[in-house]
């Protein structure tokens, strides 16, 4: 009589098992590089709420620009959520699906193309007051930006990396928020030693940097649009 744990494994289970781990392992490390290079590019290009940390800065100290720079953590998720929903609720309709996906790589090779061009940023005239709370997230709620990143890259990453597993929607959701804040609290903190940081060459060469990343997550748009499409 052959004792079960001296029986051999079947091989074709062990493979199997390989090849599923390797794939989750490739799903997490995906979505942990796309929502960096999503938080960073959205924290360190030059824009309205950008703008506001370095002016901050410069006139009441590094604690006021880092005070703006978290602004995302408050008005970014309820767009994120309201994006997830209405998307999910159209999961259906493959042709708008598909037609979302190549706006979302339109809108990427836009901002990877306007980042390969930046050339720095410029803090607005001083002020006396620093800006309240309301404010801060009026400044990022009117930029039109947030709501095109939202709702034809962000929710489409996250609905496609979370269909059979959550953990990659969560970790493309915290290294996105990490990375965008973080790049603009170090913004802050550069400017709070030397105002002319954002106009050096090395601000310039990190929006390179980002810009040649986000045109290549472009192409993943592209493509899973044409599958929407029925194309590939």
């Amino acid at each position: 009589m052959v004792r079960d744990d001296a029986r051999p494994s079947h091989p074709g289970r062990k493979h199997d098992s390989r090849q599923g781990n390797l794939r989750v392992s490739e799903a997490l490390w995906s979505a942990f590089g796309a929502g960096t290079v999503f938080g960073l590019s959205g924290g360190f290009s030059p824009g309205p709420l950008l703008v506001l940390v370095i002016s901050e800065t410069m006139r009441h100290g590094v604690r006021a620009g880092i005070m703006v720079a978290i602004t995302p953590l408050l008005t970014d998720l309820p767009v994120m959520v309201v994006a997830v929903v209405l998307l999910n609720q159209l999961s259906h309709f493959e042709m708008l699906l598909g037609g979302i996906s190549l706006a979302g790589a339109m809108f990427l090779m836009r901002i990877g193309w306007l980042s390969l061009k930046t050339a720095g940023v410029m803090p607005a005239e001083a002020n006396l007051e620093p800006h309240s709370l309301g404010t801060r997230m009026m400044t990022n709620y009117l930029n039109p930006s947030m709501y095109l990143f939202w709702f034809t890259v962000g929710a489409p990453f996250l609905m496609r990396s979370s269909w059979s597993d959550p953990w990659p929607a969560l970790i493309f959701t915290f290294s996105f928020y990490i990375s965008i804040v973080g790049a603009k609290s170090l913004v802050a903190f550069g400017v709070g030693r030397s105002s002319r940081l954002t106009e050096g060459i090395w601000y310039h060469r990190i929006m390179q940097l980002l810009g040649i990343f986000l045109i290549g997550f472009s192409f993943l748009f592209v493509k899973d649009g044409l599958g929407y499409f029925g194309l590939i």
